[in-house]
């Protein structure tokens, strides 16, 4: 009896992370998709379906809101361009936990004293996605 109750908590435990694991794999492809769909198509009215319409916005220069997204880079994007089936400039690691992703890429800058020279600078994006959309998103913008 003892070795059956040992039995289904280790299944029950294994169960949960694994569909932890599941689910962080679906937010993944959906913060990945959206850059790919909406981001590098450049197409604004495709951000319906993957951003809630009371989407949190935390960068300066766009305003909170789906609308207010898709009014920024409306202003931007002004013709749709085709989907690709892959990134065409995939991040260097995309980081799942829980219903955060976090998408972070390695940019090459010149050296301020040295132009002949560069260091490694790193950009990223994180969302917070909720029942299948994403419902908040910061990255490192200052102005």
């Amino acid at each position: 009896m003892r070795k059956n109750l040992v039995l289904l908590v280790l299944a029950l435990l294994c169960g949960g992370s694994a569909h932890a694991g599941v689910r962080e794999d679906a937010n993944k492809k959906l913060v990945l998709d959206f850059f790919r769909v909406v981001f590098e198509a450049q197409n604004a009215e495709a951000a319906k379906q993957y951003l809630s319409p009371g989407y949190a916005q935390h960068n300066p220069l766009v305003a909170t809101g789906r609308d207010g997204f898709m009014n920024y880079f409306s202003a931007k994007w002004k013709t749709p361009k085709a989907v690709k089936p892959e990134l065409s400039d995939p991040p260097e690691t995309v980081i799942a936990e829980d219903d955060l992703v976090t998408l972070m890429w390695k940019v090459e800058r010149p050296e301020p004293k040295d132009k002949s020279k560069t260091y490694e600078s790193f950009w990223f994006d994180m969302f917070r996605v909720k029942d299948g959309v994403i419902v908040e998103h910061w990255d490192n913008a200052l102005k």
